[in-house]
């Protein structure tokens, strides 16, 4: 199992939202098909050949903001927000 940047602090966060994660292997695509569905969502607005450089802050905010508040079945229907918003008055109680 590969432990790259973005999931280094995944002991921590887990410890403090008091639940579990899971990590995908390397080079593993069927360990992690959210990421790829939600890549596939990204890919609608930026190509694979889209250069980053060239788009604006703007644009790739409004693609962030569309996935974000977009209802996922895996959420119950919810969109990330909702659920982010959901499980932070949880924590508050």
């Amino acid at each position: 199992m590969g432990n790259s940047c973005e999931s280094s602090q995944h002991e921590r966060i887990y410890n403090s939202l008091n639940t579990k994660s899971y990590l995908a292997r390397l080079y593993c695509s069927n360990d992690k098909g959210n990421v790829e569905n939600i890549n596939g969502l990204i890919r609608r607005f930026f190509p694979k050949v889209t250069e980053f450089d060239n788009i604006l802050e703007e644009a790739i905010a409004y693609v962030e903001d569309w996935i974000s508040n977009r209802p996922m079945k895996i959420l119950n229907y919810m969109s990330p927000n909702q659920k982010v918003q959901q499980c932070s008055v949880v924590l508050a109680s």
